[in-house]
């Protein structure tokens, strides 16, 4: 058995939300988790909701959130395609089922509690000319390296699971997925003013911005694999790989 695994060509892309808009352009795009739960009313004031950017690019979009709330929301703002439902019970969702050009999973399957379930569900609504796109927190990352010297773990509270890009194109495999490309992206942590309680918390958190932005323009564009997550693209095995979802 073999513990030590290469790790393939994968290319630093920058930002992850340009690159997910850039993959959507003029398709046929199903979207899931696009509410962004606990972030919407923030992203939607900075003009930096995901949903709302592919909107302006595909030519058809979709979108699947197991949030009633995000979802009644979203049709308030005008996005009539969209669908309360949970991502584990997919094939159970009553939205459209066409011919989707991408099929976009961001930042949920480490939300999730079991994720194998997902694929599965994921399997029967996807056809062999979907691209499937799923991002996620890069295990790898070099920030990880950094917070266990505070004795602190920085995690989205709501975070099940860490991926490698090996253990993620595992699992992809195992549900009967191939991977075709891995994008890599790193962005800078911005403190939250309001959750700096005292004068110290203010001033550590100001460095570690600092070092953040030292890295993501030093270390990271050199070995990408320190990013901080991933975008990773794949097709039904047996499918032939295309040139349309390259990084």
């Amino acid at each position: 058995m073999r513990f030590a695994h290469t790790l393939p060509r994968a290319e630093f892309v920058g930002s992850k939300s340009a690159t997910l808009v850039r993959l959507c352009g003029g398709k046929r795009v199903l979207h899931l988790g696009f509410v962004a739960e606990g972030f919407l009313e923030d992203q939607l004031q900075r003009q930096k909701w995901l949903h709302a950017e592919i909107a302006q690019v595909a030519s058809k979009l979709v979108g699947v959130d197991i949030s009633e709330q995000g979802v009644r929301r979203a049709g308030q703002l005008g996005f009539a395609d969209c669908y309360v439902g949970d991502v584990e019970q997919l094939s159970r969702v009553p939205f459209p089922r066409l011919d989707y050009d991408v099929i976009l999973a961001p930042d949920i399957i480490e939300h999730l509690a079991n994720p194998g379930l997902f694929l599965n569900e994921l399997s029967k609504v996807t056809t062999e000319n979907s691209l499937v796109v799923v991002s996620t927190p890069n295990a790898l990352s070099i920030k990880t390296l950094f917070f266990p010297l505070a004795r602190t773990e920085a995690v989205h509270p709501d975070h099940n699971f860490y991926y490698s890009p090996t253990t993620l194109t595992t699992l992809l495999r195992k549900y009967g997925f191939r991977v075709t490309d891995i994008g890599l992206y790193s962005g800078i942590w911005v403190r939250n003013k309001q959750n700096s309680h005292s004068f110290g918390e203010l001033i550590a958190k100001s460095l570690f911005t600092g070092l953040d932005a030292v890295l993501r323009y030093s270390v990271v564009p050199l070995f990408p694999y320190f990013s901080e997550g991933m975008v990773v693209q794949a097709k039904k095995q047996g499918q032939a790989p295309t040139q349309e979802g390259s990084l």
